[in-house]
Parts: structure tokens; sequence; C-alpha cells
């Protein structure tokens, strides 16, 4: 999840090391979405985006004016954004419908999300000739994600790129910690 939110932000605030294409662009506008708002979006992801944004390349240079809670959209000094949701919103009688009617630069899925929200804001990257991320933790096994992205990739579709790790690759996690905890898990 730290690597999607860094690309994400690099596409903000126009510092992207391996993208000059990326730091041309105007401001962009990015949406990242999770499985639930405590869970995913306010006890996740806004505080990892929290952690690793320069607060001089926020709206005001620093967060309380960058981010703007009660609409959950983080805003970049030249007019970029990130907006955050939650799968959850496509429980609330209108279906994947409350990710449509935006045009986007890029959109994050940070865990196994419903196909439909996948499509619905696929299709907001048309415009913008965007970009799509997931990532996941495979715990409810094969999914549509494996289908659709992983699998294109193995038989060598150029359009997919995937990479893989394990908990022990983690470099920034403590290898006694993961040791004492993994250890008596079976699987």
């Amino acid at each position: 999840a730290a690597s999607a939110a860094q690309e994400v932000i690099w596409r903000c605030n126009k510092k992207h090391p391996y993208n000059a294409e990326a730091n041309a662009k105007g401001p962009v506008r990015m949406r990242a979405c999770a499985d639930g708002w405590q869970k995913g979006v306010e006890t996740a992801m806004v505080p990892l985006f929290h952690d690793r944004c320069d607060p001089l390349d926020l709206r005001g240079g620093n967060w309380g004016d960058a981010y703007e809670a009660k609409n959950h959209t983080l805003y970049f000094k030249d007019g970029s954004q990130i907006e955050f949701m939650s799968y959850e919103m496509s429980d609330t009688g209108r279906g994947a419908q409350k990710f449509a009617s935006v045009a986007l630069d890029g959109v994050w899925h940070d865990e196994q999300s419903p196909y439909t929200v996948w499509e619905e804001n696929t299709a907001r990257l048309i415009d913008r000739n965007g970009f799509g991320i997931i990532t996941l933790t495979p715990v409810l096994g094969s999914t549509w994600e494996f289908d659709q992205f992983y699998q294109k990739w193995q038989e060598g579709n150029a359009s997919y790129r995937c990479w893989t790790g394990s908990t022990n690759e983690n470099d920034i996690l403590d290898q006694a910690t993961i040791d004492a905890i993994l250890g008596d898990i079976a699987d």
C-alpha cells in the first residue's frame, strides 16, 4: 500500500523520479478507495498520505489547509487532488453509481473491491488516459482480480504489471516480530 500511495503522491506533486511525462501534466485528479471508512480510509489511507506528503507540496503549506475531511479530499498547491472513497459507498442504494461522474487521472484500490466499483472507476479514466492500481492481500483466494490482472500478466499481456511480495520481504517490518506472529500460522 505504501508504494501505491507514493505513486499517487508523486503524480500529484509533480516529483515523479521515474516518469517525466507524469510530471509534465497539469493538475491531476486522483481517487483512492479502500474497504470501509473507519478501517480502510480513516485509519489506514489518510494517515499514509499524511505521513508521506511534504507539507510544502500541499495547499496552504500544511495538512490542515490541504485536507478537507467533510468531502474526504486532499488538495495540492498546484490544484491536484486525491479523493478518498470507501467501497461501502456502493452499498447505499445507488451501487457503483456513487463512483461515477468525474474524469480521473488515476485510481488506487486498496484491498479487494467489488468488481462493479472497479468497472465504474475504470470508466472514469478514459477521458484523461488514466491508470489504475490495485494493492491487496489475497485472503479471499482467487477473485476477479486474479483473472482480470494477474493471469493476463503471467500470460505476457504488456498492458498489465504485477508485483508480488511476501511479508518476509518487507524491509520496514521487524523480522523477529514477523516470526513471532506468523510462526504459529500453518498457511
